[in-house]
Formats: structure tokens, sequence, C-alpha cells
């Protein structure tokens, strides 16, 4: 897997026009491979960043309370940890995921 503050993240961004020779990562091929994730799949996310970005307030709370719905999943979670600590983590992979924050390898 690619470390966010490696050489090879900052050779991905550096990438122009937002596009990456995934023949220079074969774990990275292998791994995007393994999930089916294509590159109309990524051009579809990279595509859907304003969204998620203006929303992610409400993504993160829609999730966070259909988990508080089923009560053995809220257990855990109050078991340990918070629903906000989760909300924050989950918002903070969000946005570096669709935000090019430290790791996305999403076009810009």
């Amino acid at each position: 897997m690619i470390h966010p503050d490696g050489p090879e993240a900052a050779h991905l961004q550096a990438k122009t026009a937002g596009q990456i020779d995934l023949d220079d990562y074969p774990e990275l091929l292998a791994q995007l491979k393994m999930i089916h994730l294509s590159s109309q799949d990524m051009e579809l996310l990279a595509a859907s960043r304003p969204v998620i970005l203006s929303q992610i307030e409400r993504i993160t709370g829609s999730f966070y309370e259909s988990i508080q719905r089923v009560d053995s999943l809220s257990d855990i979670v109050t078991r340990f940890t918070t629903v906000e600590r989760l909300r924050q983590a989950l918002s903070h992979h969000l946005v570096e995921m669709f935000g090019g924050g430290g790791g996305s390898i999403a076009p810009s």
C-alpha cells in the first residue's frame, strides 16, 4: 500500500492532468483489481469530490445515525469509543480521499 507521506504518493500527486500510470505501481494496481475498481470508477469518485466535501457532516451523521439504530452495533460503538470520535475519524478519512489531503490518489 502507498504510504501517504512516501515518495510514491508525492509522485502520484505530481502527475499532470490528474492521471496516474498504474503500471508504475503494481501493488496498487493489484489492490484496485482485487476490488474491481476501474479507471471509470476513479473518474466518478473524482467528479463526486465537490458533493462529498460539501456534504461531509451530513454523510457522516447519517451513517452513524443508522449504526445507532441497531442496538448491537450501538453497544459496540459506545463500549469502545464515542459516535462523535468515529464521525470525526470518518470525516477525516473522507476529506483525505476526496479532498486531496495527504494520501489522496483521486485525480485532480
